[in-house]
């Protein structure tokens, strides 16, 4: 997002902004246009003369229907710009965030949250005000035209005033913007700390800390209030001195207009309509500080936003030579996290329709090697090779179909079984049942009340752990990949779930499985290969 930060957001909006820019200065009309009607109903009651009596209704009634069908469609316009707007940003910020690597990824998903959540709201915010800005300035201009028209002693009175109202929060506005920004500074502080204490609650209870955490949370609520109060007395303290200046506008108005009048310059009705159009003028000063104080505020949440749009993402490769996959090789791979040397010089060769075990110690670098071999983790030496064709030369969109990887605890969204098999994709029903069939849940799901339709608690709370794992494992089995890692999928599981996964991956054909698990003594038999993970080296047991 380069050049003027928020009409680009308006840049694919092309005919919504038009036609905003269109009904804008015909709204403003409409609303100051009343000054005129005004000043025309009252010499017209002055007159004593009902001869002119419908016509004036009539005028009356035509301007109240042009006046609400310009305000209607200029809001539908309003409201349509901003909301399209503001989903096309999510969309794009989305899928930005969805395609930075899984390590990038994971350090900022907690700002990825906060800037859909808070900034991006934050920045609705903001373009409410600026459009209303840019409508209550239009207001304005119409409204000291007609003004200067009638009276320009009383207009330039008036213009002078609204300068001046307008004058101080300028004057002011370094003051503003430092107070703003400490309360900011305060809040997320606050936010950051009330993240923290929550989530040690455990430790909070194993350590009996609780008062003096209450007592430190305590601390740091004083100190944003403090701020937030420092920052609306200061607010207050600029908007008063507006609101003198208003009060004078208001004062000049009849000062002025009163002698004009008594020197048969200017009518009565011309007063009293000017004093109820007066407020286009001086209004927008009146919440300047206010909505410079709101741009201001969003300044920061905008930086937010460039910064994840404005971040690189990995090129996905054009030619895409794999088509079905047989063998993975890797070639002296050595992989580090944060300098921590974690496998060294590795080599060895996965082939098609074969059963493998792999075991080692906590933090030997297994599942790790399941990461490399499904490709996500990027940052390794040496050559990986799918069909002796370079990994790095694969889309990500061809190992998915090659590959699938079920984690120790396998994902699961709060939606239907069948979308979290299919997982958004098109599959028929029987397809989906199928691959329920093969892990030894669809009797269990069609006996649900909802069957597929059964809609998951969050992350699954509503399955046991063992259910989880045969969904996960039922993702892959749907779409036939060759290939499917599984990491740990023995830990927390009862003996009926164990049985019924080993059953089902055992049973595979032509089908490569990969398998790391620290429980080996009764299941070797069924692998090809054992393969032991010491010292960041392979070493063969069978």
């Amino acid at each position: 997002m380069k050049g003027n930060k928020y009409v680009e957001l308006y840049h694919q909006r092309k005919k919504e902004f038009f036609l905003f820019l269109v009904l804008m200065p015909l709204r403003a009309l409409s609303s100051v246009a009343v000054m005129t009607i005004i000043a025309s109903i009252i010499d017209f009651a002055m007159s004593g003369s009902l001869t002119q009596l419908p016509k004036y209704f009539m005028y009356f009634g035509v301007y109240i229907l042009v006046d609400f069908l310009i305000n209607i469609f200029d809001a539908k316009i309003h409201f349509t710009l901003i909301q399209k707007s503001i989903s096309s940003l999510k969309q794009r910020l989305f899928q930005k965030m969805m395609w930075q690597d899984k390590d990038v990824f994971h350090d900022k998903s907690s700002t990825y949250l906060s800037v859909i959540e808070n900034d991006v709201e934050i920045l609705r915010e903001v373009l409410y005000t600026i459009m209303d800005m840019m409508e209550d300035f239009m207001r304005m201009f119409f409204a000291t035209l007609i003004m200067f028209y009638y009276s320009w002693q009383i207009g330039l009175f008036v213009l002078l005033t609204s300068f001046l109202q307008a004058f101080i929060p300028i004057a002011f506005g370094k003051k503003l913007e430092r107070s703003g920004a400490k309360y900011t500074e305060g809040q997320e502080k606050h936010i950051a700390t009330l993240k923290d204490y929550l989530s040690s609650h455990m430790t909070a209870k194993i350590f009996h800390i609780e008062t003096m955490l209450t007592r430190n949370y305590g601390k740091t609520v004083c100190e944003v209030e403090t701020k937030w109060k420092e920052k609306e007395f200061l607010n207050s303290f600029v908007n008063s001195f507006s609101y003198v200046f208003n009060k004078i506008a208001y004062l000049g108005i009849f000062l002025v207009g009163g002698y004009l009048l008594m020197i048969g310059s200017i009518r009565l009705s011309i007063i009293v309509a000017i004093t109820n159009v007066v407020s286009y003028i001086s209004g927008p000063s009146l919440y300047l500080v206010d909505d410079l104080a709101k741009i201001k505020a969003a300044q920061t949440a905008l930086l937010r936003i460039e910064k994840i749009l404005n971040q690189e993402i990995t090129k996905e490769p054009t030619d895409d030579p794999l088509i079905a996959l047989h063998t993975i090789q890797l070639v002296d791979v050595s992989f580090a996290y944060e300098k921590k040397s974690i496998l060294k010089a590795v080599s060895y060769q996965f082939d098609r329709n074969q059963k493998y075990l792999i075991v080692g110690k906590n933090g030997a670098g297994k599942t790790t090697l399941l990461n490399l071999l499904s490709g996500l983790e990027e940052k390794y030496t040496g050559k990986i090779l799918y069909n002796n064709i370079d990994q790095r030369q694969i889309s990500r969109k061809n190992i998915a179909k090659n590959i699938c990887l079920i984690e120790q605890t396998p994902f699961l969204f709060n939606d239907t079984i069948f979308n979290n098999v299919t997982l958004f994709e098109t599959f028929r029903i029987e397809e989906v049942e199928q691959a329920l069939a093969q892990v030894g849940l669809l009797d269990y799901v069609l006996g649900l009340k909802d069957g597929l339709q059964t809609v998951l608690f969050e992350n699954g709370r509503n399955l046991s752990g063992g259910e989880k794992q045969r969904l996960a494992l039922a993702r892959a089995l749907l779409r036939k990949t060759p290939f499917i890692l599984l990491d740990e999928y023995t830990s927390n599981l009862d003996n009926r779930s164990l049985k019924e996964i080993e059953r089902c991956i055992f049973s595979l054909k032509n089908v490569t499985v990969i398998v790391v698990s620290h429980r080996t003594e009764e299941k070797d038999e069924n692998y090809q290969h054992i393969i032991r993970i010491e010292d960041k080296q392979i070493l063969m047991q069978k």
